[in-house]
Parts: C-alpha cells; sequence; structure tokens
C-alpha cells in the first residue's frame, strides 16, 4: 500500500512531519532546541531522517530534494515558534505558536510537493479516487498519529493554563498521565472509526474511577480533570471521525 507515483508521496511526507514531531522529537530534544541552533539541526536531520524512511520506494532526485528542503524549512519554521514563546510566555501564546507552527509545517510540505510535482493533477482537480486507495492507509496512520501524541502536547499545553496545585505530600506515577491520554484517544478513535459511539462513555468512565474521590473532594482539580478529558476527547472524536470518512 505504501508504492506508487505522485500521490503517495505527499501522504509519506506528511505522515513522516508528524512522526518527527510528535513521536521522534522527545522533551530533552525540545529543551535543547529552544537553547541553541544545535537542538534545531539535529531535529532537521532527524526530520530528513524520517522523510526518507517513511519515502523508501519513492526515492528519486525530486524526492530526496523535497526532503531536504523541507527539512530547512521546518527548522525555520522552529526557529520562528522559538523566538515567539520566548517574546510572549504564559497565557494563550503557546497554545496558539503550537497551532500556527504546526499549520505552517502542513501548508509548506503541501507547496513543496506541488512544486516537485507531487501533488497529481487528479487530486488538484478533485478526482481523488484514482489514488485513493494507495494513499488512504497512510492518511490514517498520519491521522493516528497525530491524535494520539500530538494530542497529548495539545492537551498538555490546554490544561497548563489551568494548572491546578498538588495538595503537600501528593504523588503519582510519573508519566501515567500522558500514558492514560494516548491510550483513551487510541479508544476512542477507534471507537468512533467504527461507529461504536455508545462504547466511548465506557472508556471515559474508566478513566474517571481512579479519580472519583479526589473530583469529589477537590472542585479546582473536577474542573482542571474535566478541560484535559474534554479537550482529549473531542481530539479523538474528531480523528475518529476522519478516520470513518476515510475508509468509507
Amino acid at each position: 500500500m505504501l508504492e506508487g507515483g505522485s500521490g503517495i508521496v505527499l501522504a509519506k511526507l506528511i505522515l513522516a512531519s508528524l512522526l518527527a514531531d510528535f513521536v521522534l522529537q522527545p522533551s530533552w530534544l525540545v529543551r535543547r532546541k529552544a537553547q541553541g541552533l544545535g537542538g534545531l539541526l539535529l531535529h532537521g536531520v532527524i526530520y530528513f531522517a524520517t522523510s526518507m524512511g517513511v519515502g523508501l520506494g519513492s526515492w528519486s532526485s525530486a524526492y530526496w530534494t523535497v526532503a531536504i528542503a523541507l527539512a530547512v524549512v521546518h527548522i525555520g519554521i522552529d526557529w520562528g515558534k522559538i523566538q515567539v514563546n520566548d517574546a510572549q510566555r504564559g497565557g494563550y501564546w503557546p497554545v496558539a505558536a503550537f497551532l500556527v507552527d504546526q499549520g505552517l509545517h502542513g501548508v509548506s510540505i503541501v507547496a513543496l510537493a506541488a512544486a516537485f510535482g507531487f501533488i497529481p493533477p487528479e487530486v488538484l482537480a478533485g478526482e481523488v479516487a484514482a489514488v485513493w486507495n494507495s494513499t488512504r492507509d497512510v492518511y490514517v496512520l498520519s491521522i493516528y498519529v497525530a491524535a494520539l501524541f500530538g494530542g497529548s502536547i495539545f492537551v498538555k499545553l490546554t490544561t497548563a493554563l489551568f494548572q491546578v496545585p498538588s495538595a503537600p505530600g501528593e504523588t503519582g506515577v510519573e508519566g501515567a498521565g500522558a500514558y492514560i491520554g494516548v491510550v483513551e484517544r487510541l479508544a476512542i478513535t477507534t471507537l468512533v472509526a467504527l461507529q461504536q459511539y455508545g462504547a466511548v462513555g465506557f472508556v471515559l468512565a474508566a478513566k474517571s474511577i481512579a479519580r472519583y474521590k479526589k473530583i469529589e473532594e477537590q472542585k479546582g482539580f473536577g474542573e482542571y480533570y474535566l478541560i484535559g478529558t474534554l479537550t482529549s476527547s473531542v481530539i479523538a472524536i474528531l480523528a475518529g471521525l476522519g478516520v470513518s470518512r476515510i475508509l468509507r
């Protein structure tokens, strides 16, 4: 399914960008990027390597060129986001910067893919059936990567706007919240894609059981928990609807 002509290349480039940003960019690399050019260059190399790995089978001189160009543009966009975050700290700026950053990455991929002839005339004319069978699996995978891992970043940035201080001596399992969020979005996305909407309630109920007592005792935490859960659920539902639409 990953082989094909120019139509599959655009899908691969989008998937590579999501993998490089959300799966292959650990927190230490994010911090290193903010500290100087070395981190940005390392991220650019990872982005290029991911593009080449995902694009295996589509290699050509044009593909190599567009992969290098996208890596350079990606570094530039990330540098701009870092400058904005340094100049405008707090508030909604981190959330806005994240959304604009990903939007610019998407626009740059489509623009460069079109410039190098990797968007078929059929797609430009709105006749996608001719290339859809060779690309839909890649787009489904892209949606899952964006929802599961990109969703974690978006939920973290959103809930940080309403952070509730932990009670003295209160601890939790490190990384458990992020893992639960990923599993939650995986389940909801899949259930919605399969049109099993009633089962989504069981997922949310299971997540709430462990926090029920704290939600009942601390109103502030209950509101904070609801913000995170609803944000994560909306991401997963939209992703599930997207997957369902693609598969149909």
